[in-house]
């Protein structure tokens, strides 16, 4: 068996491979002709009865959440430390006193006079006051990227498209809320945006346009709705009910009802006079290409076909995973996480225990390729099933069951031009 994605990455898998169909490519920071915020006498800011009644019907209705205040930073001023203040009071109080008769100084007292001069003590206190002036300029740069994100906040709050669309989108994902951050520190935000499940957050690049983060933030909140199913089908495979061949179609079909939900949500938007982003615009014209009845009929099995068969990304270059047919590019995705153990423990799951000549069981657990970006595994893994078969070909119900989790034609192809014609060694 494969080892789990954990679930941070499940649902950021769909992000990254969001289908733009001509132009998927494109990266989600792109800007559409006009910001939405531009736009107040285009929409009237509130969604349409049929778009409302589409979402409560998804979902259920729930108490609309309080929406968060921004920050509130006070600024933080400093004083010098009165320590300081008290020995300059110290050190002039002691230039004013009235010189003394001398006595003759002996060896010793002239020592400790010394000595005195060498304390380290007057230099302490004067870097008390860098110290705190180094602390106060931290504290006011931690404040204003405060600030920044707040800033960034009451905009999308106060955008026509979060009141028309987003806010009934979170009453209808109770605890589902919604984060900024910077690419900077969170690299998965390369894509733009992402769901986290494992704390129910939409995560959105605080850099991006306006217009694209609400495009983001209205996609990935489609993405929540399907968490619970892209969680199922990824146990569905760790547990071996089903090949990776299966994996990718199941887990492509779910991605489908997520684009359709977004498709659905952005056609209203269109109808009611809103500027769309850029992501926007290109899935509703894939939408219009493949079926211009779409939006009358309602009928998505010309769509669907278009999605599962062509071209994640018609733009891709061949060597890039998104060049395959969606459901394959999951399929390959998957396996290159596979590791030798795993894929034995699974193929003996499948073939019965000890069927497995011994030979091979050593072959398969510690020579099956264990770089994480060396795109081989898919290849490998083709391989491993090709020497089962020859060494199992007197079973013929051994070489179905090798045959059912063999990969598609498409696939092993893309497989052999990332890998090369050979990735296993030869079974000593």
């Amino acid at each position: 068996m494969t080892t789990i994605q954990p679930k941070s990455q499940i649902i950021s898998n769909v992000s990254s491979k969001r289908a733009l169909f001509e132009g998927k490519n494109e990266k989600a920071q792109q800007v559409g002709d006009k910001p939405v915020s531009s736009l107040p006498n285009k929409g009237n800011g509130k969604i349409s009865n049929r778009i409302a009644m589409y979402l409560n019907n998804v979902q259920g209705s729930s108490q609309p959440q309080a929406q968060r205040k921004p920050l509130n930073i006070k600024k933080v001023s400093f004083q010098p430390m009165p320590v300081q203040q008290e020995v300059q009071k110290k050190e002039v109080k002691h230039q004013e006193q009235p010189a003394k008769h001398k006595e003759p100084t002996s060896t010793r007292t002239l020592l400790q006079q010394v000595k005195s001069q060498q304390s380290p003590q007057p230099e302490q206190t004067q870097k008390k006051p860098e110290e705190v002036k180094v602390k106060a300029a931290s504290v006011h740069t931690v404040s204003a990227q405060q600030s920044a994100s707040g800033s960034k906040m009451d905009m999308i709050k106060n955008s026509a498209i979060f009141k028309a669309v987003i806010q009934l989108l979170l009453n209808t994902l109770p605890g589902t809320k919604f984060e900024l951050a910077s690419p900077d520190k969170d690299p998965k935000l390369l894509t733009g945006a992402y769901f986290d499940p494992k704390t129910n957050t939409v995560v959105l690049d605080k850099n991006a346009p306006l217009d694209t983060t609400l495009d983001n933030l209205i996609f990935e909140l489609c993405n929540a709705k399907n968490a619970a199913k892209f969680e199922a089908i990824n146990q569905a495979y760790q547990k071996g009910q089903i090949t990776p061949s299966e994996y990718g179609q199941q887990y492509a079909a779910a991605e489908f009802d997520t684009q359709m939900r977004y498709t659905d949500i952005f056609l209203q938007l269109k109808k009611d006079g809103h500027s769309l982003a850029n992501n926007a615009q290109q899935a509703l014209a894939w939408v219009d290409r493949t079926d211009s009845n779409y939006v009358q009929t309602k009928d998505t099995t010309r769509l669907f076909e278009s999605f599962m068969k062509e071209p994640h990304d018609k733009k891709a270059d061949k060597l890039s995973t998104s060049s395959l047919p969606t459901p394959e590019m999951y399929t390959f995705e998957k396996l290159e996480k596979l590791r030798g153990p795993a894929l034995f423990k699974r193929l003996e799951g499948e073939l019965g225990q000890g069927k497995i000549p011994q030979k091979l069981s050593s072959w398969i657990r510690h020579e099956f390729p264990t770089d994480n970006y060396g795109y081989k595994r898919a290849k490998a893994y083709e391989e491993v099933l090709g020497q089962l078969k020859t060494e199992l070909k007197k079973d013929p119900v051994s070489v179905a069951k090798l045959e059912n989790l063999q990969l598609p034609e498409q696939l092993l192809e893309h497989a052999t031009l990332r890998a090369g014609a050979n990735v296993m060694p030869k079974v000593k």
